[in-house]
């Protein structure tokens, strides 16, 4: 289906679903950079940041970032966005609307590539749907022409707390349907009971939680347990916010499986590369990142 006619199903669609408290009127429009879409007078836009594969020194996925605006050009924070959502309801819209506009703009690029389409999602929103977790986004993917099998969930680390139980049912039922899981924004002090009960595919650690560490036990150490922890529930680990070289011991002391980060690529409207690509992760970087 050409994307201008996909835009008008799921602008149809979201009035149908949500009714006019929460969506009023068309939230997706083509733009010439792309696909925007507008909520609550604010306008919102996807931009792609490559992860490469340590060992295969390629792009492995991309994840969509959001970025937005007020109508007098004020730029807000995805935190801002969400927290305008006023009920439950909204914010389970919002969610799926931010997710559609990244999936829209993928697939307008990837054709096939790409690799991995890796989208933040609300905690609350999953919490607040009660069944039929990844039901909704898979119809959504599918008219898009993508599956499950190529989307990873993120989920930040800050706002896991409470009984893990609720979350891991609602994350087994994401996983039944294809999609994998990623644990975001990790510190060194992410626990293992947390990682027994989610079972994610991916841990991605902040490096700059390390470089703020202060405690008695050395950072690097902090860093091989918090990554052991990880692998030993099974999951890879991905250093993020990479941003500088100096930055790249820290990442070798995760043991990084994944990079990501401003010292390689910046988020931009476009994707990096398509997924199997060799990269230039220069000789000097990989041996920052093995020795």
């Amino acid at each position: 289906m050409p994307v201008a006619e996909l835009i008008h199903y799921l602008n149809r669609e979201n009035r149908k679903t949500y009714g006019p408290e929460v969506c009023p009127g068309d939230a997706l429009a083509m733009a010439p950079a792309g696909v925007v879409a507008q909520h609550g007078g604010l306008l919102l836009r996807s931009v792609f940041q490559p992860l490469f594969s340590v060992r295969g020194r390629q792009v492995v996925g991309h994840e969509a970032l959001l970025r937005a605006e007020s109508a007098d050009g004020e730029a807000l924070t995805a935190s801002d966005v969400f927290a305008q959502a006023a009920s439950p309801q909204t914010l389970v819209f919002l969610d799926r609307l931010c997710r559609t506009l990244h999936a829209l703009n993928y697939l307008q690029q990837a054709k096939g590539g790409g690799g991995l389409l890796f989208l933040n999602v609300e905690p609350r929103h999953v919490r607040a749907v009660g069944s039929g977790h990844g039901l909704v986004f898979e119809t959504i993917l599918k008219r898009c022409g993508l599956s499950p099998e190529r989307i990873v969930f993120e989920l930040r680390a800050g706002e896991l707390a409470g009984d893990p139980a609720p979350l891991a049912d609602a994350l087994a039922a994401y996983r039944a349907r294809g999609y994998r899981i990623a644990i975001d924004q990790a510190g060194p002090d992410l626990g293992g009971d947390l990682l027994a009960a989610l079972r994610p595919e991916l841990v991605k650690f902040d490096v700059r939680r390390l470089e703020r560490w202060r405690g008695a036990t050395p950072a690097a150490t902090v860093a091989a347990e918090a990554a052991a922890r990880a692998r030993a529930a099974g999951a890879e680990v991905v250093a993020t916010h990479v941003a500088a070289a100096r930055q790249l011991a820290l990442a070798r002391a995760f043991a990084a499986d994944f990079l990501q980060g401003h010292h390689f690529a910046p988020p931009a409207p476009l994707l990096r590369d398509d997924a199997g690509t060799p990269l230039a992760l220069d000789a000097v970087t990989l041996a920052a990142i093995r020795e």
